[in-house]
């Protein structure tokens, strides 16, 4: 995938193009049918290209702990080995979200996937380290930790999937007016999925339990990790690494991709554990 487009101008394109032009208008008016579906498949799509990049995270973690790459770990997680990560670019709907004449679908889908991308192969070094050759064990020399970094990272990986799925279905919900006044700008958008900044601080809404579900628990630590040193399984916590840690950084990511998608400017160093305290640059 080609990087010509910085992560200012990508937010730019999105947002010039899509996003900022749809959230416009009179407060509290319902967003005309064909704006909201092209709000809902752009996040749709771009979570789509986040769990293809995160399943070839998993498993280049799980084969190069085996032993089973013929290259290197980063190589592999950079290398889009089975095609899905492509393919789920080339699925994101933007066609009928382009307000610029001239650029191609393929730029944006392109630019769109870059970014989901680079957030995953952000998470993955957040939670292991800088580089995952030099903190991911052999399977040979230590049994017990390779199933340890492996649960973790795709328990890490159905966690931050949960988010995104939720979050897209609150947008959805809350553009309908099903939860309250339809939003229809990018404040109202925030407010009402995201949180405010300041207190009451509050995350994606999660009615259903879907969130508290596939991230309220340890991340299999307690069942996949007991006797590991975990600041050596999980480098980019340490010291003292624990399960809320690795949440800390799910959260941390997911609201720096929120805030780029949809137009944002949500404070993730709040948002990702309710202080300010640098955790989320």
């Amino acid at each position: 995938m080609a990087k010509s487009v910085s992560l200012r101008g990508l937010v730019l394109l999105i947002s010039g193009m899509c996003l900022a032009l749809v959230f416009s208008g009179v407060a509290n008016a319902q967003l005309p049918k064909d704006q909201q579906k092209c709000v809902n498949s752009i996040n749709k799509g771009a979570a789509k290209v986040a769990k293809a990049q995160g399943g070839d995270n998993s498993a280049c973690i799980k084969d190069g702990g085996k032993g089973k790459l013929t290259g290197t770990i980063e190589e592999c997680i950079t290398s889009d080995p089975k095609g899905k990560v492509q393919k789920a670019i080339g699925k994101i709907k933007v066609g009928d979200c382009l307000a610029v004449p001239g650029i191609p679908v393929e730029i944006v889908q392109g630019t769109i996937g870059d970014l989901m991308v680079d957030k995953e192969l952000a998470l993955i070094h957040e939670l292991f380290g800088t580089s995952l050759d030099a903190s991911i064990v052999s399977c040979d020399d230590n049994k017990d930790g390779c199933k340890c970094q492996q649960a973790v990272a795709k328990a890490a990986q159905k966690c931050q999937d949960t988010k995104l799925k939720v979050f897209n279905s609150c947008k959805k919900d809350a553009m309908k007016g099903k939860t309250g006044p339809p939003v229809d700008t990018a404040q109202e958008l925030q407010d009402a999925c995201m949180g405010t900044n300041g207190p009451p601080n509050h995350g994606i809404p999660d009615g259903k339990g879907k969130i508290a579900k596939k991230c309220g628990g340890d991340f299999d630590i307690g069942k996949k990790c007991g006797g590991q040193n975990l600041d050596v399984m999980l480098p980019g916590c340490a010291p003292g690494a624990d399960a809320a840690c690795v949440d800390q950084k799910i959260e941390c990511e997911v609201c720096k991709v929120l805030n780029a998608l949809d137009s944002l400017n949500r404070d993730c160093d709040e948002f990702d554990d309710g202080v300010i305290n640098g955790t989320c640059a």
